[in-house]
């Protein structure tokens, strides 16, 4: 079987298992109307078999009197691009009208057009409809109605039942989602490890979002964005100082997320200080701010890092004590490089995406373009794909993708792996720059390393670092 025919079985496959799942009729047919596959239901409630189902034109299961009205939107389905919901009545086998509403979206595998549908039994709707509580449930019906095609019925697959921007078929991914699943019930920490840019504050928001807190805060503080004194701050707050007039109690991050979830990204980078004070909280829920009266929230603490935090704690740069209670239950994010499967899904996804906020119609993603992405190793992972997508959509004038190759670096082979010390070295000299090389004082490199100055220039001897000549 050709690459081509296995993308396009592997579509189907996808829609299919989509279509199995859902609670309602629900169906997928080819432009001409023939029914491709379909859930059980359908049979269920129109009593034919699989055999008198297949390629049947679904005109056939509609009343003549709704069947130019149902074939109007059909049509704009197709070749307007127009989706909305559409009242009718569905005939059985046996010849009995039921009223139904339906909806359908448009998708192309291999560049054909394919339509997949989705009724609703509106029975009861129908015989109180003069009732003005049912007319409210009417509208929310039609409203989840909609809100489930947006999720479930466009190419992008959502395997957290709901958890927008999760996109992705790859086993990597799926087992980082069902670990997401396992530890979301349960009231402990969790520690989402990865590169940046792979999806972290997704996966936090999806843990949140399955658990017993989802009705309260989900609040994010990014650490890299903040010096030490306004991140401590941010975090827990400043108390109202009674000697200075003008100075008022400025609630944290850690307060306003009560009964919710903290979300903490880049924890690698919290200084020492913080530390020992987050360490304090996640044992007993308490926290002082400027020596007040401990304050005790009820938050759920969800923690992303880099890959270097573990070396962090070898070099004694992050508490041993925080980083376990923190990697209680860790989940480990792939790169984009690691599930190369999903780039076709994700590609798709932020091309629809684009044309609707650009009001373009890109709707042609060729072969050659598609592995052409699955080559390259995408150091940025999922923003880098996300932003050359966003541009290529702008730059393209018609329905094809045009993306330009030239502005994207070729994948990197034999690259070569760091040792710790290189690694060390080049943190240092990173930090040792962006403070013009000022070891100690309050700007110093050794308060955000957070280690004692003659500690860091014993290391930087150690690793042979110096002072470059001006």
């Amino acid at each position: 079987m050709s690459n081509k025919n296995k993308l396009f079985s592997n579509e189907l496959l996808t829609y299919k298992t989509i279509v199995q799942e859902k609670p309602e009729i629900a169906y997928f047919f080819d432009k001409e109307g023939r029914l491709l596959f379909w859930n059980k239901n359908v049979e269920n409630r129109l009593g034919y078999t699989k055999e008198e189902l297949f390629h049947k034109n679904i005109l056939e299961f509609i009343a003549k009197e709704d069947r130019e009205l149902v074939l109007d939107i059909f049509n704009g389905i197709l070749y307007k691009g127009i989706e909305r919901p559409v009242e009718y009545h569905m005939i059985s086998k046996s010849g009995e009208k039921t009223p139904y509403i339906s909806s359908g979206t448009m998708t192309l595998i291999s560049g054909k057009q394919y339509v997949i549908g989705q009724a609703i039994n509106i029975s009861k709707l129908k015989n109180i409809e003069k009732d003005l509580k049912l007319e409210i449930l009417k509208i929310n019906l039609l409203k989840d109605l909609l809100d489930t095609e947006n999720k479930a019925l466009k190419k992008e697959i959502d395997h957290v039942h709901g958890h927008k921007g999760i996109i992705g078929i790859s086993d990597s991914l799926l087992h980082a989602l069902k670990d997401a699943e396992k530890v979301a019930p349960y009231d402990i920490t969790v520690l989402l490890e990865g590169e940046d840019r792979t999806g972290k504050t997704l996966f936090a928001r999806a843990v949140h979002d399955l658990s017993k807190r989802n009705k309260n805060p989900f609040i994010k503080v990014d650490c890299n964005t903040f010096s030490k004194q306004d991140l401590e701050i941010e975090i827990f707050g400043k108390a109202k100082d009674i000697y200075t007039k003008g100075s008022k109690k400025q609630i944290g991050k850690l307060e306003l997320a009560n009964s919710g979830t903290l979300f903490l990204d880049h924890i690698n980078m919290l200084p020492a200080s913080i530390q020992s004070k987050l360490h304090h909280f996640i044992q007993t829920s308490e926290f002082k701010i400027n020596g007040t009266k401990p304050a005790k929230v009820s938050v759920r603490l969800i923690a992303a890092a880099d890959k270097d935090l573990e070396l962090k704690v070898q070099q004694n740069l992050f508490q041993k004590d925080l980083y376990y209670l923190l990697k209680i239950y860790p989940i480990n994010i792939p790169a984009l490089r690691e599930r190369k499967i999903d780039i076709p899904l994700l590609a798709k996804h932020f091309i629809r995406f684009y044309n609707n906020k650009y009001d373009k119609k890109v709707t042609n993603l060729t072969k050659k373009c598609l592995q052409l992405l699955t080559q390259y190793d995408w150091p940025g992972n999922i923003k880098e794909l996300k932003n050359i997508i966003e541009r290529a959509v702008i730059n393209s004038p018609g329905k094809v993708l045009k993306i330009d190759f030239k502005k994207i670096s070729k994948p990197t082979e034999n690259k070569k792996i760091n040792t710790l010390n290189e690694i060390e070295k080049n943190h240092i000299m990173t930090i040792l720059n962006k403070t013009n090389w000022r070891v100690s004082g309050n700007n110093g490199a050794a308060l955000i390393l957070a280690i004692h100055p003659e500690t860091l220039r014993s290391r930087m001897r150690k690793l042979g670092i110096k002072r470059p000549l001006e």
